[in-house]
């Protein structure tokens, strides 16, 4: 007897065993909720913030059809912005412009001169954008005096746009690249112009040093149309006029994929010579931090588990108050600012009214050269 219950206890203790084997140990999220589930599981339901690939210029072409012939002082912008994550058409009071290289010139409509680098929407400005018959397609025509042209021009931009009420107003007058919606971390767009025997063309378009396939040069060079796949604001700015929040008690669990392998750094500034060590996500939300109210901080960053084998990364919160729906974030380098974190922001809207999300992403790293 006492030999029987000497073996059916051995494999009890085995049973127990293979349990926890298999089951894995007990997991906390980063509020100290226990956790079974495997920490690069998709839970809930999954979110993409994913760029399109759209290159359609439909839109584009049917709107710089209508323009028809410019004046030889004219060019004319065409920015697409209905395959992005979030098309302007889906929001009330945000007004659509561009921030760029725009001196000496004035938008055609109205005479009124474009702001070079800078945007003042209780001014007298005219970089906002006009809407067309084309829905989330937008336009500007704009012109520049000939008798002052002086060698080809070289302008560069971004898209962006501010919330149209007081607050926002007051918001970019006082912190103006905070608030104006402009996708962070990312390279201006670019057209050359030139005066070709007294008519201003579009010559050349690049973004990040070369030709996208998201831009085309249009009418004869009159015009540039720009297809913005991806997320083309900031939704900090967008989210400030919803209502609706993302509810204490939201499980978050953001997911990369395509992490760097085993003896490849990524390259940002320096070297992250130490990758994975020190991972951590950091963004606009105070959620992704230790301490509960900073932002944009990777010193305070809550830590990523990183898998090289699997190239997968992963964190997961609950949130412990209300929280804004846009996000923006990078995985980084607890050391500080360039020593290797992701290239680019992931930004996005997340939904209100799920207890469960997956934010899944694709890894945006440069790998160092050798390695």
């Amino acid at each position: 007897m006492k030999e029987l219950l000497k073996k059916f206890s051995m494999v009890l203790a085995l049973v127990a065993v293979f349990a926890f084997v298999a089951c894995g140990p007990d997991k906390e999220d980063d509020n100290g909720k226990k956790d079974k589930v495997d920490p690069f599981a998709e839970i809930g339901t999954v979110i993409l913030f994913e760029a399109s690939t759209n290159v359609d210029f439909t839109g584009i072409d049917t709107v710089a059809a209508l323009d028809g012939a410019l004046a030889s002082n004219q060019i004319a912008i065409y920015v697409d912005v209905s395959d992005s994550l979030y098309p302007l058409s889906n929001w009330d009071d945000h007004v659509p412009f561009l921030v760029g290289a725009f001196a000496g010139w004035v938008r055609s409509s109205d005479s009124k001169a474009l702001a070079a680098w800078g945007f003042n929407p209780y001014g007298d400005d005219g970089n906002e954008l006009s809407e067309t018959t084309e829905t989330d397609v937008y336009r500007i025509v704009i012109e520049f005096d000939l008798g002052d042209w002086d060698g080809d021009q070289v302008i560069g931009f971004k898209p962006a746009n501010y919330l149209n009420t007081e607050a926002g107003k007051d918001a970019v007058t006082n912190n103006f690249w905070d608030n104006i919606g402009a996708p962070g971390g990312m390279d201006n767009y670019q057209f050359t112009v030139a005066n070709d025997g007294g008519t201003l063309k579009v010559t050349a378009v690049e973004f990040g040093g070369s030709a996208p396939a998201g831009a085309k040069i249009v009418n004869n060079g009159k015009g540039v149309g720009w297809i913005v796949n991806g997320s083309v604001l900031d939704w900090v700015v967008q989210s400030a006029g919803l209502e609706a929040v993302l509810e204490a008690g939201t499980k978050i669990r953001v997911l990369w994929t395509d992490v760097p392998a085993a003896g490849e750094l990524p390259e940002k500034g320096e070297v992250w010579d130490t990758f994975p060590q020190g991972a951590v996500i950091t963004g606009n939300a105070t959620w992704m931090h230790t301490d509960g109210e900073s932002t944009w901080s990777p010193a305070m960053g809550k830590s990523v588990l990183v898998d090289q084998s699997k190239g997968l990364a992963a964190v997961t919160v609950t949130l412990a108050e209300d929280a804004p729906m846009g996000v923006a974030f990078k995985l980084a380098n607890s050391v500080g600012w360039d020593k290797g974190e992701e290239l680019n922001d992931h930004s996005g809207l997340l939904p209100s009214g799920i207890s469960e999300l997956t934010l899944k992403v694709k890894a945006d790293f440069a790998i160092a050269a050798g390695e």
